[in-house]
């Protein structure tokens, strides 16, 4: 049997207040992707992947139920009693039809949608934030995935098409309007929020990163923009663009002629919303906020320029939808901040510590000037790079990290099933002659105890690269491990014997 799936959905029926799908004599109660969790009734889409073919696992599905097979290329072991629908692109088809199957939750929602290299995390969860005054808004990001009354915990940046469905569909459920929801660039290009009726799109920036996933800076700029020219399925009304980084320009060149409306952000004159007048003062940043001639006093408690602009790009979305107002700032300087970013961790005993999710090479640079500016005494660095990912950023980061701290504990990050060596040696390739003191430490919470261990009085330690992260990834296992947690307790050792001497 073989039709387009789009055909078939429209003579689908639904039954009222559930998630039912009638293809003729069958009855569909489910969407499934993963062959391991098929229930009996669920229609299986056998995605073609980077590295297996879902098509490997449709007899699992037949096994374990499914009444029906999305694929791309007909399956011979496939009974004739199983009908199988072959599509051009299993991906889009299956966008399209969990979309159909939770019957359209984007369309009853204000999705704000995020992308770009850095900064996504932190612009979507303090839009979150501040679209939460009146009623809470949900968010679906590298955090947890926040439906307003429920958390849960988030395996990817962006869940796959049939659990952002589900999820949207809660936040719609439990009376939410609005939400704020992180793309990647792994996301677009496997059109997991393809046909998403996005309201508002945002792009932060671009740098290197995912380059093992993309091949190049292209083409992961390439699929960054997917988001705003209409290859995700439509083309949103608002667009907010960095105008400030040359790829936000570049963005805006491409969008011309297409129907958004175009706002940009930055610290330049140019741009609709602007920043001016940035001061730092007891870890609070404070700044001038000019739009359209008019200017506001602003104080975040987010420290650095690169958190001012991630602060613009939220309230751009605000001032776009005419909810920027002297409520909106004060709201904004009670923001708790977001975990694992600049997460201040300490400051007793005159010792500064934090951790940071900072981990490419631009991330890391500016976090590591911001605190060098900020520091009387020297500036302790933990980090490692992660494994099997991007390979060429490891020398990179090494570089960047001695230009700017004082003492170096190079340590694992989430080595996966790479070699520690590999990766150290990667980062060796990015040695300065003349540089820091490097200490090469396997063992993370060793390299954090020892940096804790040489802090004196007026230095600043910085923890980065798992920022939120509550495990290491090591083999094909994740471990428990909280940069946080571990910061914290031996901090606690230290002061604890130092007090008992």
């Amino acid at each position: 049997m073989t039709a387009t799936i789009q055909h078939s959905l429209r003579s689908l029926s639904q039954k009222k207040g559930g998630q039912w799908l009638h293809l003729k004599d069958r009855t569909v109660s489910g969407l499934s992707c993963d062959s391991r969790t098929v229930q009996p009734g669920d229609l299986f889409f056998a995605i073609p992947g980077t590295k297996c073919n879902g098509a490997t696992f449709i007899p699992e599905a037949i096994t374990r139920g499914c009444v029906g097979v999305v694929a791309e290329n007909p399956h011979p072991a496939i009974p004739k009693k199983i009908p199988q629908w072959i599509v051009s692109d299993v991906r889009r088809t299956l966008a399209e039809t969990v979309r159909h199957f939770y019957h359209f939750p984007d369309k009853a929602l204000k999705i704000y949608a995020i992308t770009g290299t850095n900064g996504k995390t932190t612009t979507a969860y303090l839009l979150q934030y501040l679209l939460s005054a009146e009623r809470m808004a949900g968010y679906i990001g590298t955090l947890f995935y926040d439906t307003g009354y429920q958390r849960y915990p988030a395996l990817t940046t962006t869940p796959d098409a049939i659990r952002l469905q589900q999820l949207l569909h809660e936040i719609v459920e439990q009376g939410t309007q609005v939400a704020a929801l992180e793309l990647s660039s792994h996301a677009l290009d496997q059109k997991r929020a393809y046909g998403l009726a996005i309201d508002t799109a945002i792009f932060t920036n671009l740098t290197e990163d995912h380059l093992e996933y993309h091949g190049g800076r292209e083409a992961y700029f390439d699929a960054k923009i997917r988001l705003f020219d209409g290859r995700n399925g439509s083309v949103p009304p608002y667009a907010i663009l960095n105008g400030d980084d040359p790829y936000g320009r570049r963005l805006q060149q491409h969008l011309n002629g297409l129907p958004s409306k175009i706002y940009t952000y930055g610290f330049s004159e140019n741009v609709h919303v602007r920043a001016h007048s940035i001061e730092q003062r007891h870890h609070r940043t404070f700044f001038d906020l000019t739009i359209q001639g008019r200017t506001w006093s602003v104080e975040s408690p987010l420290l650095g320029t690169y958190n001012v602009m991630n602060v613009l790009a939220s309230l751009t979305a605000l001032w776009v939808h005419h909810r920027l107002d002297q409520a909106a700032l004060e709201r904004l300087k009670a923001f708790p901040g977001v975990p694992g970013r600049t997460q201040i961790i300490t400051s007793d005993h005159d010792v500064l510590s934090m951790v940071d999710y900072a981990h490419t090479a631009d991330a890391l640079e500016k976090i590591l000037t911001m605190l060098k500016a900020l520091c009387r005494g020297r500036l302790l660095l933990v980090f490692g790079c992660g494994g099997c990912r991007d390979r060429s950023k490891r020398p990179q980061m090494m570089r960047i990290a001695q230009q700017w701290a004082d003492v170096i504990w190079a340590t694992s990050d989430n080595p996966r099933t790479e070699s520690q060596e590999q990766i150290f040696s990667d980062m060796e390739k990015g040695l300065l002659e003349k540089h820091s003191t490097i200490h090469w430490i396997t063992d993370r919470r060793e390299a954090i105890g020892q940096a804790v261990n040489a802090a004196q009085a007026q230095d600043i330690i910085l923890v980065a690269g798992k920022g939120h992260e509550t495990y290491q990834e090591i083999g094909t296992k994740r471990f428990p491990f909280d940069d946080a947690e571990v910061l914290r307790q031996e901090l606690c050792r230290k002061f604890a014997d130092a007090a008992s001497m």
